[in-house]
């Protein structure tokens, strides 16, 4: 089925809306949470101007038409005579508008990293990983600018359309390389986050909530591979390339702030309770009177008090909130 450049801009506009609408709740309530002025609410600041400005790119490219879409008319009409200032307009526009969408690709699995980062840090290897995975996105994110700009060589190919300059005009390279790149930094991200799972707490339901966030990132290597499979067979018609690029845009930007999101509802629960608390025992069987912690609900303050309880082996439970307050664990250690 075609796409039309009707369907494609509305695609277009649906998706830059909501993804800014997330966006912007999640800068609005990151500025509650302490420390907010962290990286992640920097890139998220970043990757908010960057949709903004596709999707102002994608309407002006969609409503002039590039080089392609003439290339195809003159096909079905050879007398068509396309507005060449248009042409060479829209082709700067959809080259800015691909390396947009890159960015923002990007940016929204550096928010999963980041995010994902802070429970597994202590492992011995991840610091390693996670230097691995920022210099995979810088190299990939080069790549796949360089490919936006240089795939057509001389560039005045971009805009030509008599003769036909050819396939580089489909931007097949470019498309394979971000599409490929996108998927193998989603699996990267997922795979440093299992561990996630394996923190030691009776509590089925937290683990498969944490589950379901971490395979959230599936959706987006599912919505990554549809897009260059359909854009491969449409012959890589703007209409087509715009409306998988606007789901891919909006699956990628729920997926990352879904953590966030979550955890923020997690946090508006807790504020209803007074208060949560560190509990010590003491492993003997008739209990013991022990001094511990409590951690009050809202504004992090502490208080000492004496509390007594009764177990038959060394419990510690530790309700963990990470600086950026994404999500909220249950750890117990043995």
């Amino acid at each position: 089925m075609d796409i039309s450049e009707t369907q494609a801009l509305h695609a277009t506009y649906v998706a830059g809306v909501l993804s800014a609408v997330l966006l912007s709740l999640r800068l609005l309530l990151s500025v509650r949470t302490p420390h907010f002025l962290d990286a992640s609410f920097f890139v998220t600041l970043v990757a908010l101007a960057v949709i903004l400005g596709r999707t102002l790119v994608r309407h002006f490219s969609l409503s002039y038409g590039t080089a392609s879409d003439a290339i195809r008319q003159i096909r079905l009409d050879p007398n068509y005579e396309p507005n060449m200032a248009h042409i060479r307009t829209a082709a700067a526009l959809s080259i800015s508008g691909r390396i947009l969408l890159t960015t923002h690709l990007w940016a929204m699995c550096l928010l999963l990293l980041l995010t994902y980062r802070r429970f597994v840090r202590h492992l011995p290897w991840i610091s390693r990983a996670v230097q691995v995975i920022y210099a995979t996105m810088a190299i990939t994110w080069v790549v796949t600018t360089a490919l936006n700009l240089f795939e057509c060589h001389p560039f005045s190919k971009y805009y030509q359309v008599r003769p036909d300059p050819g396939v580089c005009l489909r931007a097949y390279a470019q498309t394979l390389m971000q599409c490929v790149s996108n998927i193998l930094l989603d699996l990267a991200i997922m795979a440093i986050s299992i561990p996630i799972l394996h923190i030691q707490t009776g509590d089925v339901m937290l683990r498969l909530r944490l589950a379901v966030l971490i395979s959230l990132g599936a959706i987006c290597i599912i919505a990554t591979a549809l897009r260059a499979v359909y854009i491969f067979r449409t012959g890589s018609a703007q209409p087509a390339r715009d409306l998988w690029a606007a789901v891919t845009v909006l699956v990628s930007t729920v997926v990352a702030n879904a953590p966030f999101l979550y955890g923020a509802v997690g946090r508006w629960r807790m504020g209803k309770r007074d208060r949560s608390t560190f509990r010590v025992y003491d492993g003997t069987e008739g209990g013991g009177t022990h001094t511990a912690k409590v951690m009050t609900g809202k504004g992090g303050g502490s208080e000492e008090g004496i509390y007594k309880e009764t177990s038959t082996t060394l419990v510690v439970e530790e309700r963990i909130r990470t600086e950026g307050d994404e999500i909220e664990l249950l750890r117990v250690r043995r």
